[in-house]
């Protein structure tokens, strides 16, 4: 050095202007340096050096000239300090104008009103104290301007400007403050700025800040709160990386920080959060285009392994682009899931690329939670899509310009909107067109959601998602034609309004999943067209649970569609609490196909002119421990498949019928379970088309007149069973059986009608008492027909066991079983008991009454076949007023009309034969054997028989009287006497035969024309004749 100085205060210039050429000028130890003036360029760059001194450039007032240093190379601070107030300095070298080399070394630059200049590649390296930056204009080259291992603050109340390639560098766990200040990169700028430690931006002031590059941190604290980025074209993207732990902080409650071509804020580990601000995405993109390497926009904040948090209260950052937010996470077994916190904000994409159909916001293994405390808004097709992890959307809602509609799109995840606490506001979604989970869970614990589009609000697929929908307090609202679609999962819904908007689309649609509506009671309400539609693989139908709740189509509606339908579902209406309730004017409520249905407590109202309840081969079960009640003329129809009605039956409004074809019915159980004995009141019919009946117990009232019971179509009714099962039936019109096969085995029939038959038949096989022992109580108990003359053997009546008895109350003489053209058979192991005078009336056909315990018989009829009637019973049995005939069918069959062996009987006021034709039987038309105690013919015709009239075979305990009767042309050389053939029992005399006032015209036979009296027979009286 030219001059050295120890502890000499040094002041430079002072207006004299001295030259140094040299190449070390200064070296001043201690106390001060003062330049105050022009440093006088000599022949070659000149240095200073001090330490421990007090170095001063330039002066604090305006008025003053300030230096212009051009020549000096380097000056070099050791220890004390550095203020340059003012000064012009300028170097073309790439070494530092000032090096800081020692501690404790305070430099500070344009603390007064003066704006110091520097012009060169790098104007000061700090290795120790600190650099406060307040005014200056700083222009370098490539270099970087400002290097520093020491805490850097620019701006503190000055606006100083820099431009560079590179501006500052500070290393080290020092703090680099960046107040105010405008900051200029170049096209080539990487980083603009480079900090190891801790990094604040705009805490007091805006500063600007062009081409910025990449700004990087590791392990420390960034806080951007307020500024301005920018870019020019073809500059490098704007870039913020945090790496290893740092925690980076945008915005605050009073600036906003504004990116503009921003290219992405990357957090590797540590924390981010963005309080305010506007965030422009430069259009940065990835790939080539080339086959598995599209082209798609770059994420302009991409975080792994961190904490974010967007928006804090109603302080709303702006962030437009197409691909805004991805969150990278892997997640590790029994820790929680890092959170990404979106208070508020507004996502949206740019105007050039409305169209875009990439999710604004990506998320991997993170906990999302939506507005809480705050309204952030998604303008765009797809606003989130969350891979693993949690969605919690507490508050604010979805919106899109335009009217248009968005999208969250969720995988493997536990989604929940709303709150479960009451006191917090629930969210408004009125612009979400669809939220698809597929995996996971959704829980909507509340919240009001409105949409018009016809896609599903929730579509939920993917193995065993499972879906809670009013789960808390709160009572969540759904207004659009589609609230669910799901499939492979499960649907628990305890409270919402779900009000479907469309007529042709349920507002709950699906498939492979389980469902459970209002258990526990808790009354969801339903109005819609179509409420719910259920679609499930025949080979594992799912459940379907609906318990309480109230389903209602709309007032305005005319729609003749089901409110529900079902194919293979496991389905239970119905619980032991309050019942669900269905409404509907004119559309039934439910169509099934295959799987089953219960349906336990509920209540059916409507006026459709179809079932409330349609099912096709499903297994239903109806009363099982409650009582359903339907308000509807139509409850139930199935199709093959079974229905059971167990203990608790159901009630009708006695409008009210029940339609079966080609189905199992159960009522009651069999013996060999827990008896159920239902009651079934104010139904207006069971309807039975096909299939197989079995009425096991029950208890069934009716007040109309119609069937309670009307049978068809080859089906087969079984009522009673064997022990105790023993239905009763209290009815003016029980059964009306049709081309089907009857079966009562036992049970209490009480007709409640005098003008009304208790029970009909017709083309049917009737059996009753087979196995148990029926009761019957009416005025006109039976009536059973055949409409086809030709076959009577498969259409049958066996009265195999019973009790039959007029109302104790009665005192008239009634015809309790009327029969036309069928075949019957009364008694076999077990005698029926016929109490009063039990009449029948028969129109064609065959009686048997081979075992009965009876007053008497009445039968009144037309017969038109042989085998007519058969008395094989110690019953008295009384014909009367009844016409037998037949076309000629000699050589066919060899049956008389009426064949008795046992009992007693009466022909009164009868005819056989025809006047105009011959009726050839084959055999005399009646036939009597010596079994039968009493015979009586009376005022009776026998006309036209070739084959004979009467056959009698006496004993010495059985009598005869024919009276007062007409045989007209009878009998052949065929026969051995024509009107009357008596034979006695062989070995002894047989009397008590008395054939008085008959008229006997035109007979005749091979022994006698008109009686023949055999041998053994000794009649008490044969005269007028």
């Amino acid at each position: 050095p030219q001059i050295t100085t120890s502890g000499i205060q040094i002041t430079y210039g002072a207006n004299f202007n001295p030259t140094f050429n040299c190449p070390f000028a200064l070296s001043v130890i201690g106390q001060s340096l003062t330049i105050g003036d022009e440093f006088f360029p000599g022949n070659q760059p000149t240095k200073i050096k001090t330490s421990g001194t007090t170095v001063t450039i330039g002066s604090t007032g305006d008025a003053v000239e300030t230096p212009s240093i051009t020549s000096l190379d380097q000056l070099e601070v050791d220890g004390g300090s550095l203020t340059i107030n003012s000064g012009t300095f300028s170097k073309s070298a790439d070494t530092p104008l000032i090096n800081v080399i020692g501690s404790i070394t305070s430099v500070k630059i344009g603390q007064s009103n003066s704006v110091p200049s520097f012009t060169c590649p790098q104007v000061i390296d700090i290795k120790f104290g600190s650099l406060e930056i307040d005014k200056g204009t700083f222009t370098g080259t490539t270099e970087t301007l400002i290097t520093a291992s020491a805490p850097v603050t620019i701006g503190t109340s000055g606006t100083p400007e820099f431009s560079a390639q590179k501006i500052v560098s500070v290393t080290g766990n020092n703090e680099l403050k960046i107040i105010k200040g405008t900051f200029t990169g170049t096209s080539g700028t990487t980083s603009l700025i480079t900090a190891a430690g801790p990094i604040t931006i705009g805490d007091g002031g805006t500063p600007i800040f062009k081409n910025l590059g990449s700004l990087s941190i590791s392990g420390v604290v960034l806080k951007i709160i307020s500024g301005t980025f920018t870019k020019d074209i073809g500059a490098e993207p704007i870039k913020i990386v945090a790496e290893l732990l740092s925690e980076v902080t945008i915005g605050g409650t009073e600036t906003s920080p504004q990116f503009t071509d921003l290219s992405q804020i990357s957090i590797k580990t540590g924390s981010l959060s963005i309080i305010s601000g506007s965030f422009t995405s430069d259009g940065s993109t990835t790939g080539t285009g080339e086959y598995e390497d599209p082209v798609l926009p770059i994420p302009m904040i991409v975080t792994t392994k961190a904490a974010v948090k967007i928006g804090e209260g109603n302080y709303n950052p702006t962030f437009t682009g197409i691909n805004l937010l991805t969150v990278e996470n892997e997640h590790e077994e029994e820790q929680p899931y890092l959170s990404v916190d979106i208070v508020s904000g507004t996502f949206k994409l740019p105007d050039n690329n409305l169209d875009s159909e990439l999710p604004l916001i990506t998320t991997t293994n993170a906990a999302i939670n939506v507005g809480d405390g705050g309204t952030p808004s998604f303008d765009a097709a797809d606003a989130l899509s969350i891979s693993g992890g949690s969605l919690n959307i507490l508050s604010g809602g979805f919106t899109r310009s335009e009217n248009l509609l968005t999208k969250i799109k969720v995988s493997n995840s536990v989604v929940i909107i709303g709150s479960a606490d009451d006191a917090v506001e629930t969210p408004s979604i009125t612009s979400l067109d669809q939220l698809e989970v597929d995996g996971g869970s959704l829980t909507i614990n509340s919240g009001t959601f409105s949409k018009s589009a016809d896609t599903p609000l929730f579509k939920i697929t993917g193995d065993e998602t499972t879906v809670n929908i009013g789960q808390s307090n709160s009572v969540p609202q759904f207004t659009c034609p589609q609230v669910i679609d799901i499939n492979l999962g499960s649907l628990d819904i305890q409270k919402g309004t779900f009000n479907g908007t469309s007529d042709i689309i349920p507002i709950i649609t699906s498939s492979n999943s389980v469902i459970n509506i209002g258990v526990g009671g808790s009354n969801p309400t339903f109005t819609g067209v179509q409420i719910l539609t259920v679609v499930n693989d025949e080979q594992s139908p799912k459940q379907l649970h609906i318990e309480s709740g109230t389903y209602t189509l709309p007032d305005e509606s005319e729609s003749t569609q089901f409110l529900i339908t079902a194919d293979y579902a496991a389905i239970q209406i119905g619980g032991y609490s309050s019942p669900p309730q269905f409404t509907s004017s004119l559309s039934p409520v439910l169509a099934t196909t295959g799987g089953s249905l219960i349906v336990n407590n509920a209540i059916f109202s409507g006026s459709s002119e179809e079932s409330i309840i349609t099912t096709t081969s499903t297994v239903v079960t109806v009363g099982n421990g409650v009582t359903p009640q339907f308000n509807c003329p139509f409850a139930l129809s199935t199709q093959f498949g079974r229905l059971d009605i167990l203990d608790q039956g159901l009630s009708g409004d006695q409008q009210t019928k029940i339609k079966t074809s080609e189905t199992e019915v159960s009522i009651g159980t069999p013996e060999s379970t827990q008896v159920q004995s239902p009651t079934i009141s104010n139904l207006e019919q069971i309807e039975i088309s096909g299939g197989i009946v079995n009425v096991y117990y029950g208890t069934f009232t009716k007040s109309t007149e119609d069937p309670l019971f009307k049978i068809s179509n080859e089906a087969v009714i079984n009522i009673g069973g064997a022990d105790n099962a023993s239905p009763s039936f209290s009815s003016s019109n029980v059964l009306d059986v049709n081309s089907s096969e009857l079966n009562i085995i036992k049970g209490s029939f009480t007709g409640t009608d005098e003008e009304i038959t208790l029970i009909t038949a017709s083309d049917s096989k009737v059996t009753i008492g087979e196995g148990g022992i029926p009761e019957f109580t009416g005025v006109k108990l039976l009536e059973v027909a055949n409409t086809d003359e030709e076959g009577i053997e498969d259409k049958t009546l066996n009265i195999i066991s019973g009790t039959f008895q007029l109302p104790l109350e009665s005192e008239q003489t009634s015809i309790l079983i009327t029969t036309s053209n069928i075949e019957i058979t009364i008694g076999n192991e077990n005698a029926p008991e016929f109490a009063n005078n039990t009449n029948f009336r028969m129109n064609s056909g065959r009686i048997s009454v081979i075992k009965a315990v009876s007053p008497q018989i009445v039968i009144n009829g037309l017969f038109t076949h042989p085998n007519a009637v058969r008395l094989e019973s110690d019953t008295l049995l009384i014909i009367e007023s009844s016409t037998f005939t037949s076309k000629d069918i000699s050589g066919v069959t060899k049956y008389p009309f009426i064949s008795a062996t046992k009992g007693t009987l009466r022909i009164v006021s009868s005819s056989f034969g025809s006047e105009e034709t011959s009726t050839d039987i084959g055999t005399p038309a009646v036939s009597v054997k010596r079994g039968c105690n009493q015979f009586t013919i009376s005022e009776s015709n026998f006309t036209h028989l070739p084959s004979g009239a009467v056959e009698l075979e006496v004993g010495q305990s059985s009598s005869a009287l024919i009276d007062s009767s007409r045989f007209t042309n009878c009998g052949s050389e065929s026969v051995a006497a024509g009107a009357l053939h008596i034979t006695g029992e062989s070995g002894s005399n047989s009397g008590n035969v008395s054939i008085t006032n008959n008229q006997i015209e035109s007979c005749n036979g091979s022994q006698a024309g008109g009686i023949l009296l055999g041998d053994n027979v000794i009649p008490i009286a044969v005269t007028n004749n």
